[in-house]
């Protein structure tokens, strides 16, 4: 994706000790990251740049909206709220590198692009299981799916498992097991 100058930012030259920059994320910027999880959205962001020492910068990201993710079950779109606060630590070097706590940019370029950071930290601030409210689903998907599996109501989550057919051995050990659940 070519990524606008917006989100390139120039730490060399900034005029201030600090600085907040906003952003407006749409279905355009999430259509053009190369990245399969958000298809959509609208998210506004905050970036807050403090100088920490002449080669050393702390980076606020505030992110708050909506995101449209497919469904684990149904595959439809399915709408997801975030609201995500990280905190990225930036300093100038030889080469650009990153590691779970820091990001190296090279000194001589001075400049970092914030918009795969903004979608990283939005990706990461979403649940791990994307799933409909029940009854959500597409119906046509779920029929499909029922074919093939059967659901069983498990602790109010919907739980799939392979159905049972002609020839199908349970193991001796569940059937015992099943015995002490129903004493």
């Amino acid at each position: 994706m070519e990524k606008p100058d917006i989100y390139k930012v120039d730490l060399k030259r900034m005029a201030s000790d600090s600085v907040t920059l906003e952003y407006q994320m749409d279905d355009a910027f999430f259509g053009g990251m190369e990245a399969p999880g958000i298809r959509k959205g609208n998210v506004h962001a905050t970036v807050g740049i403090r100088k920490t020492s002449s080669e050393s910068f702390q980076m606020d990201f505030h992110a708050r909206g909506v995101v449209y993710v497919p469904c684990d079950r149904c595959l439809d779109d399915m709408e997801v709220p975030v609201a995500s606060s990280d905190v990225l630590c930036v300093r100038f070097g030889d080469a650009y590198s990153e590691d779970e706590n820091e990001v190296v940019i090279p000194e001589d370029d001075g400049c970092i692009d914030v918009a795969w950071f903004l979608y990283e930290f939005i990706a990461l601030s979403l649940p791990l299981k994307h799933v409909h409210e029940p009854g959500g689903c597409n119906e046509q998907m779920m029929e499909k799916l029922g074919e093939y599996l059967r659901v069983s109501q498990d602790e109010g989550d919907e739980a799939f498992s392979l159905p049972e057919g002609e020839g199908a051995e349970i193991d001796p050990r569940w059937s015992d097991l099943e015995k002490l659940i129903d004493k």
